[in-house]
């Protein structure tokens, strides 16, 4: 039996997830020093739209080395920070098995 790969911490999940997120966002820049898990995605929160998370979900697949099927991502209710490093956790999971 192989070794499981080792995941990075939340904390660095998280990290990875809010660089991609404000990296594919339309208009100014955000900050991630104020993001946490229960920062909103749209409206008010990072004002991600539903194109710019897409793109996001495509730089964190290069990233991290996961793939997010079609409905793991149509299933998800991603609309929270934490929201999608727990989709992100699940794939990696999934990906290690």
């Amino acid at each position: 039996m192989e070794p499981r790969t080792k995941h990075p911490s939340r904390a660095d999940l998280r990290a990875t997830v809010v660089s991609a997120l404000l990296s594919a966002k339309a208009g100014p820049p955000g900050t991630a020093a104020t993001v946490d898990d229960e920062t909103p995605i749209g409206g008010a929160g990072l004002g991600i739209s539903s194109l710019n998370m897409l793109q996001a979900l495509v730089r964190i697949e290069d990233d991290l080395g996961v793939a997010f099927g079609d409905r793991a991502v149509a299933e998800a209710d991603l609309r929270s920070v934490g929201a999608v490093v727990d989709l992100v956790e699940q794939m990696l999971a999934e990906r290690d098995e």
